[in-house]
């Protein structure tokens, strides 16, 4: 859009959407990512990746799902399916939906929920001893699993060669994941590898930051459109969670727009925040009151004991 000239982008750099050029590549997703990876190729079984809401677990799925389709040998040696929201509400309902993810027959439909176990399970015979094919089932929102779907992936888990299982399963889960897996001790036996995500620190969250502009940018030179203090600004009001700093980025370059201006500093980026956070500038008043009041006591105390006061 034109919009996107007026402070030399191309094109949107804060967008919401999981696009995979806007990938950031912290330490952290990326050691996520090899692990995956590795669980993977190796035919492990389970993983999980939980963290908190923003902290990028989304596109990390996508990004696993690309990493499977960058390669003519991974297309096809690798089948990956996603299944975005496993709010099922029977177990039939959710065997029907595996079935489908892995384009079975749609006459499956109307199959028992034993024989639906029967159709995925030669399936994956096929695919893994016949064709020597690894088939990774991808769930996103996995915390809204219900139980009887943990039980129906452990007995997918079962379907195995004397060598290695024959489903990969990756979750991704917010942290509510790990009371479900406490509560479940015979699903939870079952995982490979568990991976918890955090947000990103100032200079992580400064350089994702530098690098999205730096994609969106027009011409060789990327524009720099945060001061030092504006960066700060956003970290403490976003806490480091990525969703977060690109949704707030986003609405700061609409009030350069807006206000004709080409760079955003520390005011900008609280006004900006004290209408879209609003709680975020509260918690912010309260901390620095606390940290001015600590030093406060400190002054008052170290003026109380000088030598002659």
């Amino acid at each position: 859009m034109d919009y996107f000239k007026i402070l030399n982008l191309s094109r949107e750099p804060f967008s919401n959407s999981p696009e995979p050029d806007f990938f950031f590549p912290s330490t952290r997703h990326i050691a996520c990512l090899q692990q995956l990876e590795l669980a993977i190729r190796l035919r492990r079984g389970l993983n999980v990746v939980m963290g908190e809401v923003g902290t990028g677990k989304t596109t990390l799925c996508r990004q696993l799902i690309l990493r499977f389709s960058e390669s003519e040998d991974d297309r096809t040696g690798v089948e990956t399916h996603l299944l975005l929201d496993p709010s099922f509400s029977t177990p039939r309902e959710f065997l029907s939906t595996v079935a489908m993810t892995f384009g079975l027959p749609e006459d499956d439909a109307a199959k028992s929920e034993w024989q639906l176990k029967e159709s995925i399970k030669n399936y994956l015979f096929q695919k893994g001893v016949d064709e020597n094919k690894t088939v990774v089932l991808i769930i996103d929102e996995g915390q809204k699993l219900p139980e009887f779907c943990l039980e129906i992936l452990r007995e997918f888990l079962n379907y195995e060669t004397n060598e290695n299982k024959l489903l990969q399963i990756v979750i991704f889960a917010q942290n509510e994941f790990k009371q479900i897996l406490k509560d479940h001790e015979n699903f939870a036996d079952r995982v490979n590898q568990y991976y918890f995500l955090g947000p990103l620190n100032f200079k992580e969250a400064r350089t994702m930051i530098g690098f999205r502009l730096a994609r969106a940018g027009r011409g060789s030179e990327s524009p720099f459109l945060f001061t030092f203090p504006g960066m700060w600004a956003i970290y403490r009001a976003t806490g480091g969670y990525p969703r977060k700093i690109v949704t707030l980025c986003h609405q700061i370059l609409l009030s350069l727009i807006i206000q004709n201006r080409v760079k955003a500093g520390w005011t900008m980026v609280r006004s900006t925040t004290g209408r879209l956070m609003p709680e975020m500038i509260r918690k912010d008043r309260w901390a620095t009151a606390g940290v001015a009041a600590v030093l406060l006591v400190a002054v008052a105390g170290f003026v109380l004991f000088m030598p002659g006061a």
